[in-house]
């Protein structure tokens, strides 16, 4: 039986927020490896993959240039419940706020900057305080009587070289392979070894599809461990050593979904 942990300290701030926007699903894979095992680092996109792009849905956007690519992604709107919580009901139990709603320990502390409890509120901004430790990108709120309002928008690049490269499948198709620690909070500590697989494939039509690990990913052997954070995510980490071949056997059978994105600007 493989090992599973309840509650992995996942520090996802907006960068990864962005990422997981282009997955199909929510859950989350981390590799011990870059993939496929059999080819060698590219450190340019090719000519015919750079401009830009923007999804079939037209909420997220992709801008490939030599060597680096930036992800759009869409404005979510954020909600913080205000309160004293957990509250107590009629038999003394603790109630807490039905998800997606954040909590804010609220009291009647009126400062320049604050903490209450998750959330650091200064001036126009809203902070709020990953694992007990980091702050993440701040937003302009605003106050609706109990809660707190505020639209999250972000983009994010990513540059080709040491922590970032492609290796090639065939003519049209390259695996993006991304250290996890940029795009996870950037503490290196605890992603240290881990990689973000994806892949580009240049279709015929002159799209491009972005693919990512399925929901069936979990079920290869060389999953080694399964937890959980604190953002409802599943976390997978994956042994696997893939080669080109296997990765195009993986693509037939349903190891990966696929996110379509028509050109808008060519380079």
């Amino acid at each position: 039986m493989k090992p599973v942990h309840p509650e992995f300290p996942v520090i996802a701030f907006i960068f990864l927020t962005a990422i997981l926007l282009l997955f199909s699903s929510c859950d989350v894979y981390y590799f011990s490896q870059p993939q496929p095992y059999d080819k060698p680092d590219l450190y340019h996109f090719p000519q015919t993959f750079r401009g830009e792009w923007i999804s079939e849905h037209a909420d997220e956007v992709i801008i490939i240039e030599e060597n680096f690519i930036q992800i759009i992604s869409p404005a979510s709107a954020k909600k913080v419940i205000k309160g004293i919580w957990p509250q107590k009901d009629s038999s003394g139990e603790n109630v807490y706020p039905q998800y997606p709603f954040s909590i804010m320990q609220y009291d009647e502390v009126s400062k320049a900057h604050f903490r209450k409890d998750n959330y650091v509120l200064a001036d126009t901004l809203i902070y709020e305080i990953k694992n007990n430790a980091f702050l993440a990108k701040g937003y302009t709120w605003k106050d609706n009587r109990d809660t707190i309002w505020y639209e999250v928008k972000d983009s994010f690049y990513i540059d080709l070289g040491r922590n970032a490269f492609l290796r090639q499948i065939d003519t049209n198709m390259f695996v993006l392979n991304i250290r996890s620690h940029l795009i996870s909070g950037g503490v290196k500590q605890m992603h240290a070894g881990w990689w973000f697989v994806n892949i580009l494939q240049l279709k015929k039509d002159g799209s491009i599809d972005y693919l990512t690990n399925s929901e069936k990913t979990d079920s290869l052997s060389c999953m080694i461990y399964e937890s959980s954070s604190s953002e409802r995510q599943d976390i997978f980490f994956m042994n696997c050593k893939w080669s080109a071949a296997t990765i195009k056997t993986l693509l037939k059978t349903g190891y990966f979904d696929t996110t379509n994105f028509k050109n808008i600007r060519k380079d």
